[in-house]
């Protein structure tokens, strides 16, 4: 039975110590009531609001490998890929780090967030190399397996 990567990264620190803060400048706020605390209160739960969106995107990062298919998701649906039905793979360069599109033989694409994930990136192409070997891939990827294969991750 496969399991799903975890995640690579602490999610619940910064909310935590980001409730934590608003909340204490709720407090000060409302308890002195200067001029203009409404506005600054406003500010303040709007840009929690962003951050806590934020790292929920992140948390939907999900990638689990099942022999010949595996099972991503974006946003908010998985999608099943078998390997046979990948015909492109690209290296995208996000904010958080690498990540992968996939074109699928209808045409349609999967893009799977590796960064976000705990061995994300090396699982993935382990996988491609093995299962999807008729794929094209771009140079960046071609790189990425090759520097698996120097560091003897990937046979």
């Amino acid at each position: 039975m496969s399991h799903p990567l975890d995640l690579a990264y602490n999610w619940r620190t910064p909310v935590l110590v980001s409730t934590v803060g608003l909340f204490a400048c709720i407090m000060l706020l409302v308890g002195q009531r200067a001029d203009g605390w409404v506005p600054v209160l406003t500010v303040l739960v709007v840009s929690w609001l962003v951050l806590v969106a934020v790292v929920w995107y992140r948390t939907r990062a999900y990638l689990e490998v099942d022999a010949a298919s595996a099972t991503v998701r974006r946003f908010r649906t998985k999608h099943r890929v078998v390997g046979t039905d990948i015909t492109a793979v690209r290296r995208l360069r996000t904010l958080s780090g690498p990540g992968y599109r996939l074109t699928l033989a209808d045409g349609s694409h999967r893009v799977v967030a590796t960064s976000l994930l705990r061995e994300g990136g090396p699982t993935l192409l382990r996988w491609l190399v093995r299962y999807a070997p008729q794929a094209t891939r771009d140079p960046a990827t071609e790189a990425a397996i090759d520097r698996l294969r120097t560091q003897g991750m990937l046979d």
